[in-house]
């Protein structure tokens, strides 16, 4: 015989299913909800691509003087590589020069006059003999009583203590020489960075952008000298949408096309459907034996694109309140200096 069901219970068993089937419909349009306002950040999972990604420098070093005078000779021109510590313009350094020597001069005076030991010996010797002459008077009058007075006696021990003071002073003295020789040490010291401040010297190594002085020319302490820059490595900057990336991108890899002035896009394929990559060494590997002396490669053929490699240094915490971007910036390795400042093309972060 089959249970029967009361209508009242079905009814409460329909009402539950019902609305246990209202709640997770009400959950999955939430979920989706969330999902629509918050997307996920996809900056860590997939590859972000920048079209109009700009070539930036890194190093822009304006040179200046640190003290005034008359420049005696500019050793570089606009365009010309330098390394760093190269001389980039000397000042005239006559007076610097004598005044080193003067400072050599009074040196060697001091080290001559420490070295000096006449007084102390002299002081030394001097009362050797005093002591001496008290010891004989003592032993005569233990011979024959009265045979020296006590005001010679008195006279003798008062000596001997002039001679000690002696010998005490010309030690001080000699520790007065040498302090001066540490002075004049310094003073020379002195000199000679004086002379190093008139040969005004590269920081960088990369090329002279512009030289602001001439041979003869005054300048001024402070007064800027040179421009230099440097093009390796060089900076890539672009914007990303900070709503989807985040620091994670930095340390990540990137590829860099540099856009022709002869293509519409910055890669095209050759004849054989393939895309010739120049300088496509990435951060890590040696580079050939030949790249030791890097020349200008600036000039490529219609059918080579300029790919560079590099990694993510630095992405803005700021926010663009109107469009939500952020900048982003990545090093690249440029050691043929192809990149230069300017210049646009696409930047792929794998």
């Amino acid at each position: 015989m089959c249970p029967s069901h009361s209508p009242e219970a079905s009814s409460r068993t329909s009402g539950f299913a019902n609305r246990r089937l209202d709640r997770i419909a009400v959950l999955a349009l939430l979920v989706m909800i969330a999902w629509a306002i918050f997307p996920k950040n996809s900056s860590a999972e997939e590859p972000v691509v920048i079209d109009q990604a700009q070539v930036l420098l890194i190093q822009n070093t304006t040179l200046a003087t640190s003290i005034p005078g008359r420049i005696r000779a500019v050793e570089i021109s606009e365009g010309d590589r330098v390394q760093v510590d190269q001389v980039i313009v000397r000042l005239d350094d006559r007076r610097a020069r004598a005044e080193y020597e003067a400072a050599q001069a009074s040196l060697r005076a001091a080290m001559i006059q420490a070295e000096n030991s006449v007084n102390t010996r002299y002081a030394e010797r001097t009362l050797e003999v005093r002591e001496r002459e008290l010891q004989q008077s003592d032993e005569a009058n233990q011979r024959y009583a009265g045979s020296v007075t006590a005001t010679e006696i008195d006279r003798l021990r008062l000596v001997i203590d002039q001679a000690e003071l002696s010998v005490e002073q010309s030690e001080q003295e000699r520790a007065v020489a040498e302090a001066a020789v540490a002075e004049k040490e310094a003073a020379c010291e002195l000199a000679r960075l004086r002379i190093q401040e008139h040969a005004i010297a590269s920081t960088i190594p990369g090329r002279a952008a512009e030289v602001f002085v001439q041979n003869g020319q005054w300048v001024e302490a402070g007064e800027p000298i040179a421009r230099l820059i440097s093009l390796d490595p060089i900076r890539v900057s672009g914007f990303v949408d900070g709503r989807h990336h985040d620091s994670s991108l930095v340390g990540r890899r990137v590829r860099f096309e540099i856009d022709r002035p002869d293509q519409p896009s910055a890669t095209k394929a050759n004849s054989s459907g393939t895309i010739r990559e120049r300088n496509s060494i990435p951060s890590g590997v040696a580079a050939d034996a030949s790249d030791d002396e890097p020349e200008d490669d600036f000039e490529q053929g219609v059918d080579e694109a300029i790919v560079l490699y590099g990694v993510v240094t630095f992405i803005s915490p700021e926010l663009n309140p109107v469009t939500s971007q952020v900048r982003v910036w990545a090093t690249v390795e440029n050691s043929r200096n192809q990149a230069r400042p300017g210049m646009r093309g696409k930047l792929k972060i794998d």
